[in-house]
């Protein structure tokens, strides 16, 4: 401050730099579109000019332009992320109907599980599922059945093969394991 050099320089820079803030902000707003960077540039240096307050108005419309290009930048992101979410459900859709025209509901199940984290609100999830169920609570019936009737038949090898398929197919099962054992 007792520097009478220096608070002349200052003072001259000070003018030389408020000169430029007209050009930094058409060059904020010429290359908004084309430039964005280049823009964003013209914009911060802007601000820091002492003096640029006379145009704030003009910057706060290229600062308003920048973020509404953000935003449209993060809906295009978005849309294509869902897209693929999309894409993504509807591949696993597809596996689980092949999974299940196949017969095996377990493996069916299993995708379909997967498909419900990605699309909770899926009501066609929803159908397979139960579909997927209504089969494997069938498979599991089928080999229990035909276990009983090896039991009897004191074919007790295939027997406990055909409860263990079962127990397979719905783990934990109570009476399945009360069976085995």
């Amino acid at each position: 401050p007792a520097d009478a050099v220096a608070r002349a320089k200052l003072f001259y820079w000070r003018g030389r730099l408020s000169d430029r803030t007209p050009g930094l902000t058409a060059c904020a707003e010429r290359y908004v579109d084309n430039h964005p960077g280049l823009s964003r540039e013209c914009l911060a240096a802007a601000r820091r000019v002492p003096g640029s307050e006379r145009f704030a108005s003009r910057l706060k419309r290229v600062e308003e332009q920048h973020a509404a290009k953000r935003q449209v930048v993060k809906q295009r992101r978005k849309a294509a992320q869902d897209k693929k979410e999309r894409d993504q459900v509807a591949d696993t859709l597809e596996s689980a109907r092949v999974l299940l025209a196949a017969g095996s509901f377990r493996a069916a199940n299993d995708l379909l599980q997967q498909a419900a984290e990605m699309a909770p609100d899926n009501t066609e999830i929803t159908d397979l599922m139960l579909e997927a169920d209504l089969g494997l609570d069938k498979q599991v019936e089928s080999l229990l059945v035909l276990g009983d009737r090896l039991y009897l038949d004191e074919q007790i090898d295939a027997a406990l093969a055909n409860w263990e398929e079962a127990l397979n197919l719905r783990p934990g099962d109570e009476e399945i394991i009360a069976r085995i054992e």
